[in-house]
């Protein structure tokens, strides 16, 4: 059976406040080690202290990122993801698993996880020279919510809801082809003036989704949530930006749309909402 040991020649990453956390998790995972059957009492209230601290460093690993811009986040947080979910799956049916296999399941994926993921941001602050302070992780909230994830017993998203994302990429659709109808030959500068205001209105009307959205994602705990609210910010304010040049200028923007459009499209759309899908996916959703 595995003890959980700490091992500090293969699993410090000299950073003081990350190692006292990953130390704490692994005196958890030690209590798990102290029972013999996942029937004991008592065990299964220890997972559940250990996921809690789980998620307290998960967390707090993702505002890390979020604060020095660490470039691989959204692969690093999935991989926190994916290990919740399996152990919130573990807790579900506790008898159908040993605790020989709960505790070797934790060592190992900790193991591999330090000894790359995490590795690899430890490289990236060195080379960024990024510095933290031994209470770095006391000056921001990184306490965990009172339960592990949610079970989600309904597979579809509340009414409304589950259609909100489709439903914003096909208003926007709408808006690129009326676009590239103005780019025609022979469309008139009046006319693209007459059909703007239309069009960006359609735009905004499609930022009104992501209230929704995000609404969505803060009840499920999407792990790469603040970035994707970030590109929603962004989106609103350029929208924001087209209708103040159109009516301080009158001038003919739709090139500039276009390309904003295109590339929400290639970047927002392809990317940051296909992994949302798959995220919900990965939850039983549909």
């Amino acid at each position: 059976m595995s003890n959980l040991d700490w091992d500090i020649n293969s699993l410090s990453l000299g950073i003081i406040p990350l190692d006292a956390h990953h130390q704490e998790i692994f005196q958890y995972g030690q209590k798990l080690c102290a029972y013999h059957e996942v029937t004991d009492s008592g065990f299964s209230e220890a997972l559940s202290h250990f996921t809690k601290a789980v998620q307290i460093h998960f967390k707090a690993e993702a505002i890390l990122f979020e604060q020095f811009k660490y470039p691989r986040s959204s692969k690093h947080i999935q991989e926190h993801t994916d290990f919740l979910i399996r152990i919130q799956g573990i807790s579900k049916k506790l008898e159908a698993f040993t605790i020989d296999k709960i505790t070797r399941y934790i060592e190992q994926w900790f193991t591999n996880h330090i000894q790359q993921a995490d590795m690899d941001y430890v490289r990236y602050f060195e080379e960024h020279k990024i510095l933290l302070s031994k209470d770095f992780f006391k000056t921001i909230d990184v306490k965990a919510t009172s339960q592990p994830r949610r079970s989600m017993k309904s597979k579809t998203l509340p009414p409304g809801k589950i259609k909100s994302l489709d439903e914003q990429h096909r208003e926007i659709a709408k808006v690129l082809a009326q676009i590239k109808d103005l780019r025609k030959t022979g469309v008139s500068e009046k006319r693209s003036l007459l059909l703007l205001p239309k069009i960006i209105t359609m735009l905004e009307e499609c930022g009104k989704y992501f209230s929704y959205e995000e609404e969505q994602m803060e009840e499920l705990e999407y792990p790469s949530k603040e970035s994707h609210l970030e590109d929603h910010k962004t989106f609103n304010k350029k929208i924001k930006s087209f209708k103040t040049t159109l009516t301080l200028h009158q001038r003919d923007i739709s090139d500039s749309i276009l390309v904003f459009l295109k590339d929400w499209t290639m970047n927002h759309i392809l990317k940051k909402d296909r992994e949302y899908k798959a995220y919900l996916h990965r939850r039983g959703y549909k």
